[in-house]
């Protein structure tokens, strides 16, 4: 009888041990999936900046830099030579360009009407220079500052006036596209 309780007692001591084994396991197993799960949440959170900082690299990396500015500039130079530029040949087609780099508000400002009735005087422009802001990831607006030599021809006389202007034209992103918003002329 005597060794029947000592089985007894060494089975619920036994028991005792092995549910506080257990439970220590429980515990330590339950702040080793914190951990876990805050590692998670680390590794996630560097993935996303990761992959930040490689859109920013590939959108200003030298080559990426030079062709947006290559783009903005492109498109300065078409609204300018839309904008300055006045002769009665080309009207529509130069009208037409216009309306997709521009606003609808700078677009009826320089070609209000379907055509152009200045046949007695042609406008060009020359010695062109165009210097683009510096561009940040995310910008939306940015200005473009256009230096260039206006002639003003007055075909029945052949006259020819000529102004070095200088003029700051900001675009907005819409979109995939830079559009013309404002033009402001800029004293020497």
């Amino acid at each position: 009888m005597d060794t029947i309780k000592l089985i007894k007692w060494l089975g619920v001591y036994l028991l005792i041990f092995l549910t506080a084994i257990n439970l220590y396991f429980f515990v330590h197993q339950q702040k080793e999936n914190s951990n876990l799960s805050k590692l998670k949440e680390q590794k996630i959170s560097l993935q996303n900046k990761n992959m930040k900082m490689k859109e920013e690299v590939n959108l200003f990396s030298p080559t990426s830099r030079e062709k947006h500015y290559q783009a903005m500039i492109e498109d300065a130079k078409l609204f300018v030579h839309s904008a300055y530029i006045q002769q009665k040949e080309g009207y529509s087609e130069r009208r037409m360009a216009a309306k997709n780099i521009m606003t609808n508000e700078l677009w009826k400002r320089f070609f209000p009407a379907n055509t152009t009735y200045q046949d007695q005087i042609q406008t060009s422009i020359s010695n062109e220079q165009y210097y683009v802001q510096e561009l940040k990831p995310n910008q939306n607006q940015v200005d473009v500052m256009v230096t260039f030599t206006h002639q003003l021809k007055v075909v029945a006389t052949g006259n020819v006036d000529k102004a070095n202007l200088i003029v700051v034209v900001s675009f907005q992103k819409v979109g995939e596209k830079w559009i013309a918003t404002n033009i402001k002329d800029v004293s020497d």
